[in-house]
């Protein structure tokens, strides 16, 4: 089971539907550029906001086992 540490931000925003932050409020920049150039491509914003979860699982992960060394890494 992993923490609920970091959340996927809905923005209301159009061209920046889904923000993933990290467990301190912080913008996870990887992720935005990712899910920037998905929009860049025409992605719907429910596949954004699908791969933004299951980003955010990830990062969960990461962060769980300390393999991120610092913030956005």
């Amino acid at each position: 089971m992993l923490p609920e540490i970091g959340k996927l931000h809905e923005t209301g925003d159009p061209w920046e539907p889904y923000r993933l932050m990290d467990p301190a409020g912080s913008l996870v920049e990887p992720v935005a550029l990712y899910l920037k150039d998905l929009l860049a491509g025409h992605t719907p914003p429910t596949t954004l906001r699908s791969y933004g979860n299951d980003l955010l699982r990830w990062w969960r992960f990461l962060w769980a086992l300390d393999l991120v060394v610092g913030p956005n890494s």
